[in-house]
């Protein structure tokens, strides 16, 4: 769809991830309020799989090709790719990463929007969402979801 211009919404998570969890459902709420039909779903593990080894990142299994193209259209808006060892040091792997969840409006096959859709008021995946968390969840949506046409009826 990237590749042949097209104009979508997609969303990348895993069932798995308790983030993804967390704003799925507001998510689907405010795209059902803004006319969105249709968001296109990615399970994103997908990717090179890696852990520290004496402090290195030692890769464990290999992407798809897939992946590696996905890593290359939306480089510029994806952050590097790190793993925190057991002393707190953040060791950069040497590629990038599209992190779960993580939600691109793609327009013309380029990206016009992204969020993750995650509440600055939440501070991990498993604490209680609260009113106010939702509503900023709402509005990170809200603002994503821009009520605008996006081209070829796949909205």
């Amino acid at each position: 769809m990237i590749e042949d211009n097209k104009s979508f919404y997609v969303f990348f998570g895993d069932e798995q991830c308790p983030w993804c969890r967390d704003v799925i459902e507001e998510c689907i709420k405010v795209a059902k309020e803004n006319n969105i039909s249709r968001i296109y779903y990615v399970e994103i593990w997908k990717g090179d799989r890696y852990v520290l080894e004496d402090g290195n990142p030692k890769k464990l299994t290999e992407g798809t090709e897939s992946y590696k193209k996905l890593l290359n259209y939306f480089d510029s808006y994806l952050e590097d790719y790190t793993l925190t060892g057991n002393d707190g040091n953040k060791v950069n792997v040497g590629e990038k990463r599209i992190y779960a969840p993580s939600f691109m409006y793609i327009q013309s096959g380029k990206i016009k929007r992204y969020t993750t859709g995650i509440s600055k008021l939440q501070s991990n995946a498993y604490q209680e969402l609260t009113e106010e968390i939702l509503n900023d969840e709402e509005k990170i949506f809200k603002e994503f979801f821009k009520n605008e046409y996006c081209g070829d009826g796949n909205c």
